[in-house]
């Protein structure tokens, strides 16, 4: 292997403190606003976007797998963007019209 290789692996491996913070903050992002979102339509609030009310209606569980699906898909675009890997933005792209699709064919 020569040197040039092994470099090339070593920062392939490395996150650097704005790829943390971008994960992160999405991540967190996610959580909390299905927390509210919960806490909210708990304690008598009405949903105001008729997609998330109508994936709420049919379960919760739904909803939180869509909510973290959401917010994986942000950050994997952020950091595929930061990177300029275009290949990887068109899977999650593919995944998120998957998922989309998927959603559409449970709520019929």
């Amino acid at each position: 292997m020569s040197e040039k290789t092994v470099k090339r692996a070593d920062l392939s491996l490395r996150l650097s403190e704005l790829d943390l913070f971008i994960l992160t903050s999405f991540f967190f992002l996610g959580i909390v606003d299905s927390f509210l979102t919960y806490v909210g339509v708990s304690i008598g609030l009405t949903e105001g976007n008729i997609f998330i009310a109508s994936i709420i209606r049919h379960s919760w569980a739904l909803f939180f797998i869509f909510k973290f699906a959401v917010a994986l898909f942000m950050a994997a675009i952020c950091y595929r963007l930061k990177n300029r890997l275009l290949p990887s933005l068109l899977a999650c792209f593919g995944l998120a019209i998957a998922l989309w699709n998927l959603n559409l064919i449970i709520m019929l």
